[in-house]
């Protein structure tokens, strides 16, 4: 019985930690993602608002991208600093960051 009780209590932590793609974990602020605009990241900043904060060098002239992605059953949206090694376009999957905005997103196949 302590066998099966075991078992059963390591199933159900294990459901519980998400990680995407053997990499990007939930619980360090990983979403599944899409992009909804993208634009100059100080003009979508004063449309959409930002609470990742950053150095104004690092985000003066920079491209960002605003996603969208489910969190608790809720519909938000995020800005994001646009990656620089990867152009990101309106309707790509991603994986996000939400807590380290700084974080390049992550292209991501479709469910």
């Amino acid at each position: 019985m302590k066998t099966i009780s075991m078992f059963l209590a390591v199933l159900l932590l294990s459901a519980c930690a998400t990680v995407y793609e053997q990499r990007y974990d939930f619980h360090d602020g990983w979403r599944k993602a899409r992009v909804q605009e993208i634009g100059p990241f100080n003009k979508l900043a004063k449309n959409y608002g930002y609470t990742c904060r950053q150095s104004p060098e690092k985000i003066e002239g920079k491209q960002g991208a605003i996603v969208g992605y489910s969190n608790g059953g809720r519909w938000r949206s995020q800005l994001m600093l646009q990656p620089e090694e990867r152009t990101v376009k309106k309707g790509d999957l991603v994986y996000a960051n939400i807590l380290k905005c700084e974080e390049p997103m992550a292209p991501r196949a479709p469910d």
